[in-house]
C-alpha cells in the first residue's frame, strides 16, 4: 500500500474474542507492574506476561516481549493504575460483537474501548470513572459512538506452535511500523514543500530588493555629474541639468533644495549610492544562499519521491524535525439534557437536575421555544422547540406536559398543574441554585398522567 494510503490498524471483534480467550489464562495472577508510555496506551505486567493495550492511533491489544520505555514525565494515569490495580485478576470480559475488553480486579475494572479515535482506556470503580488514559473525563463513561457492527473474520491466525497473542503481536507490530514509516514520509514531504515555498518567496522578495538596490550605479553617475558643476550653481537653484562625465550625450535633470547648498544635495546622493552599493552586496549574498537552499530542497524532494525508503537520510540531510505525535481528539462533551423523539420525529428536550435544567435553558433553548414545568413544585424543565412563528398544537402541548409528569414521577390519577410559556419569558435567578427561574406570562394546563400519550416516544442517546 502506498504511504499516502496507510492508516492506523484497529482490532476486530473476532480477533479480540480469540485474544480474550487466551488472556483468561492469566486469571488468578497479580499485576506486577503498570506502565503508561503514551497518553493512549497502557502496558500491564500480569504474572510474567506483559500486555500492551492501545486505543489510539492503533486500536490493539497483544502481549509484548519487551517492557515499554518510560516517558520523560510520568502520566498521572500511571500512578492511578498502580494505586488501584491491586489483588489478583478475577475475570477477563470481552463484550461480544464489540471492541471492548475489561480486566476485572477486586474493587476496580480496567475498561478498554479499542475504537481508535472514539475509544479510550478507563479505570472504573463500580459505575464511576476514576480516570482515563487520555486525560480527565466525566464521572461516567461516554456513550458508545463507535464500536461493534463488524463481523469480519480474524485477519491473522497463529502458526503451528504459536499463540494468538504472538500472532497478534507480529501482525499489529508490523502494521504499526509500516504506518509510522508512512507518517514519517508524509511529514518529511510536507515539510520539504513548506520550506521550499518559503525559500521561493524569499528569493522573489530579495530579487525585488536587488532590482531596487541596483539603482546605486545610476545615482553615483548623477552625483558625479553634479560634482563637475556644483561650484558654478548659485544657491537657491531648484532644478539643474547636468551632463554625464563618462558619456557627454547623456544628461540628467536633478532637483535641488533651494534652501540648501547644491553641495549638500551632492553629498546626500553620494551617501545614498554608497548605502545602496553595500545593500547590493548583502542582498546578492542572501539571494544566492536562498537560491541554493531552494535547489537543495528541490533535490531532496525529488529524491524522496523517487525513493520513499530514503526518508531517514533525506530528513537528516535537510534537518527535517521528527513528526509530532498524533493527537487523540478531546473527549466529546456530553450533553447534560435529554432528547426525546416521538414516533413521527417530534422533539422534546428535558433536564433531569438543576444543572441540566440551567444548561438546557441558557445553551440550547431559543426564545421562541416553549418551556414546561410542574407549577410551584420542583421538577424537570421540558422545552418544546418551535419552527416558524406558529404556536404549539394541542397535541404538542399534551406531549410536553406528559413528559413533565413522566420525568417528575407523577402517578396516575388527579389533574396536575403544568405551567408553560415561551423561553424568552423564563429568566434564571442570579445567585440562586442552578435551575431556579422567574417565570413571566405563564399559562397553566391541568393534566392527568396518561402513559399512552407517550407511546412510541423514546429517549435519544446523545
Amino acid at each position: 500500500m502506498p504511504p499516502e494510503q496507510q492508516s492506523p490498524t484497529h482490532i476486530l471483534p473476532s480477533e479480540l474474542d480469540q485474544l480474550a480467550r487466551e488472556f483468561r489464562g492469566l486469571v488468578g495472577r497479580s499485576v506486577q507492574q503498570v506502565w503508561v508510555p503514551t497518553p493512549t496506551a497502557v502496558a500491564l505486567k500480569i504474572g510474567r506476561e506483559v500486555i500492551w493495550i492501545e486505543s489510539f492511533p492503533h486500536a490493539r491489544i497483544h502481549p509484548i516481549t519487551q517492557r515499554p520505555p518510560n516517558p520523560k514525565t510520568p502520566y498521572s494515569f500511571q500512578g492511578l493504575l498502580r494505586a488501584h490495580l491491586r489483588g489478583r485478576l478475577q475475570e477477563v470480559r470481552h463484550v461480544e460483537g464489540e471492541r471492548i475488553i475489561e480486566w476485572v480486579f477486586p474493587g476496580h475494572v480496567l475498561h478498554c474501548r479499542l475504537f481508535g479515535r472514539g475509544g479510550g482506556i478507563y479505570l472504573l470503580q463500580g459505575d464511576r470513572v476514576l480516570g482515563a488514559s487520555h486525560g480527565p473525563v466525566s464521572d461516567t463513561l461516554p456513550p458508545l459512538v463507535e464500536g461493534g457492527g463488524n463481523d469480519e473474520p480474524p485477519r491473522f491466525a497463529p502458526a503451528s506452535g504459536e499463540t494468538w497473542g504472538e500472532a497478534a503481536e507480529a501482525y499489529f507490530t508490523e502494521r504499526a511500523v509500516r504506518f509510522d514509516a508512512a507518517q514519517r514520509i508524509l511529514h518529511v514531504r510536507r515539510w520539504l514543500k513548506q520550506q521550499l515555498k518559503r525559500r521561493m518567496r524569499l528569493v522573489k522578495a530579495l530579487s525585488r530588493d536587488l532590482d531596487a538596490a541596483e539603482g546605486a550605479e545610476l545615482l553615483q553617475a548623477k552625483a558625479d555629474a553634479l560634482a563637475m558643476v556644483v561650484h558654478s550653481i548659485p544657491r537657491g537653484t531648484s532644478k539643474v541639468r547636468v551632463v554625464d562625465p563618462m558619456d557627454p550625450e547623456v544628461t540628467y535633470e536633478l532637483k535641488l533644495d533651494p534652501a540648501r547648498r547644491p553641495a549638500d544635495t551632492m553629498q546626500r546622493m553620494y551617501k545614498k549610492a554608497s548605502r545602496l552599493r553595500a545593500a547590493v552586496d548583502d542582498i546578492t549574498d542572501r539571494l544566492l544562499d536562498a537560491e541554493q537552499a531552494a535547489e537543495e530542497l528541490r533535490e531532496a524532494l525529488t529524491r524522496l519521491e523517487a525513493d520513499p525508503g530514503s526518508v531517514a537520510d533525506v530528513a537528516r540531510d535537510v534537518g527535517a524535525p521528527p513528526p509530532a505525535p498524533l493527537r487523540r481528539p478531546k473527549e466529546r462533551e456530553r450533553v447534560p439534557w435529554q432528547t426525546w423523539v416521538g414516533p413521527s420525529g417530534e422533539i422534546l428536550w428535558a433536564g433531569t437536575n438543576g444543572a441540566a435544567n440551567h444548561a438546557l435553558l441558557v445553551r440550547r433553548a431559543k426564545g421562541k421555544d416553549y418551556w414546561f414545568h410542574l407549577r410551584e413544585r420542583p421538577g424537570t424543565h421540558v422545552v418544546l422547540p418551535m419552527r416558524g412563528g406558529q404556536p404549539p398544537s394541542p397535541d404538542e402541548l399534551k406531549h410536553a406536559a406528559q413528559l413533565v409528569l413522566k420525568l417528575g414521577h407523577i402517578p396516575e390519577g388527579g389533574p396536575v398543574e403544568i405551567q408553560y410559556t415561551q423561553v424568552r419569558h423564563v429568566k434564571p435567578i442570579k445567585g440562586a441554585a442552578p435551575g431556579r427561574v422567574i417565570v413571566e406570562r405563564e399559562k397553566v394546563l391541568y393534566v392527568e398522567r396518561d402513559p399512552d400519550m407517550l407511546r412510541g416516544w423514546q429517549r435519544k442517546l446523545d
